[in-house]
């Protein structure tokens, strides 16, 4: 194999799986780990999420290496299971699943909670073989008996972003839970779309504006108190739309009306997503070599 380009670079790992921007993207990718001694390789024809251990001599099938362009569907490899729970929250059983707490991930092929299929969700990872995902299932007529995830290695190109809603307070405000931080702040209107399945379909396409948020709930200046209660319909029901929210505008006074917001910016890149296996422990010194 031969060469065109050849990039080098180092970082000081979290411990947590990143993401390194390689316009050129890569062929061949040599990391080395100076602290543990580790070294990985990876090339293109791997599959997602795999590399070369090179000082133990194994190809490793989970925390490894992935080539992305960042689009929405840049995701890792495919992960099967056996179950998630009708609870609170609910938890999804994935043997290895190799994910980490605040990893994105999407299920599908979830049989006996078709109603989910399909959404993207931010975990937290409860042991090597679950991970919770925030939802209230409890409501739920039955577990899912089968499930599938993919990763999500790198965020949609644009910000700020629409986002699924997994549960919506009603009253004179409203208050939305997405299914993953939303990165919206105070000030900014939002505009709501609720599909009539989820039962709060009299405040869909409405647009307020947000009073106050945390990392996955907002609360916007729209009344909801006469509207019918959220609830995801039964897997029956599938198929249908999700519900979701999207920046309308920004307004830090009334003066200015709404505009659209100024902090709009094109995230996309190409690169390589490391994940938690291969970048180590926290404070290790790694050093990387890419060829394109």
């Amino acid at each position: 194999m031969s060469f065109a380009q050849t990039i080098t670079g180092n970082f000081t790992s979290d411990g947590l799986p990143r993401v390194l921007d390689i316009q050129a993207g890569a062929k061949y990718f040599k990391m080395i780990n100076t602290t543990a001694g580790q070294e990985y390789e990876w090339f293109d024809s791997f599959a997602a999420d795999s590399a070369y251990d090179a000082t133990g001599d194994a190809l490793i099938s989970s925390g490894g290496i992935s080539a992305f362009e960042s689009q929405e569907n840049a995701f890792g490899s495919e992960k099967t299971g056996t179950a998630i729970t009708a609870a609170s929250p609910a938890s999804v059983t994935i043997n290895s699943h190799g994910f980490e707490t605040g990893d994105i991930v999407r299920l599908y092929g979830t049989t006996g909670m078709r109603q989910i299929a399909g959404q993207l969700f931010q975990i937290i990872k409860t042991g090597a073989n679950t991970f919770t995902i925030g939802l209230d299932a409890s409501g739920f007529a039955a577990p899912a008996t089968a499930v599938k995830a993919r990763k999500l290695l790198v965020p949609q190109l644009i910000e700020p972003r629409s986002r699924y809603i997994r549960a919506i307070g009603l009253g004179a405000t409203t208050t939305v839970t997405t299914t993953v931080d939303h990165g919206y702040q105070a000030g900014q209107f939002i505009t709501l779309f609720v599909p009539v399945e989820f039962g709060t379909s009299e405040i869909s396409g409405q647009s307020g504006r947000i009073l106050s948020v945390t990392a996955n709930t907002f609360v916007v200046d729209i009344d909801s108190a006469a509207a019918t209660a959220f609830a995801y319909p039964t897997s029956s029901s599938v198929p249908f739309s999700f519900p979701y929210a999207v920046v309308a505008g920004d307004q830090t006074t009334l003066a200015q009306g709404n505009i659209f917001p100024g902090s709009i910016r094109n995230d996309g890149i190409r690169g390589l997503a490391l994940g938690a296996t291969v970048v180590g422990s926290n404070a290790d010194e790694i050093y990387w070599i890419a060829q394109s």
